[in-house]
């Protein structure tokens, strides 16, 4: 359901960029329960504790590695408090609220705050 959204570039007749987002009514249902989703944990900042990562559907989505020619689907995940950091890759299931973004001067369209893990990790 993550994937579902879909994001398109468009330019202003002023010149400004802009990320045009539609969310799919069955994901904006989710958003007003908890939310889970289960992928593969990609850190952002190597530390010992985190209460922010990305989760990304295959490990070949991480942003950071230059698969695919380009940024992934990914989902910014924040604790509700700090989990020990595991290796990249590792799968699990997190659960949270579901924020939709439609910020139009970034492509991020959702986050999952106040997350918890509730499924084994790999």
């Amino acid at each position: 359901m993550v994937t579902s959204v879909e994001l398109s570039e468009t330019i202003s007749d002023d010149g400004e960029w802009r990320a045009e987002k539609v969310f799919p009514d069955a994901l904006r249902a989710a958003a007003e329960e908890t939310f889970s989703v289960t992928g593969y944990y990609v850190p952002i900042v190597p530390e010992a504790y985190t209460t922010t990562f990305l989760i990304v559907p295959t490990p070949e989505d991480c942003p950071f590695c230059g698969g695919k020619g380009g940024f992934g689907t990914s989902l910014e995940v924040t604790t509700a408090s700090p989990i020990a950091d595991m290796p990249e890759g590792t799968e699990l299931t997190v659960s949270g609220t579901l924020e939709l973004m439609d910020d139009p001067h970034t492509f991020q369209s959702m986050r999952l705050t106040g997350a918890r893990v509730t499924g084994p990790t790999s």
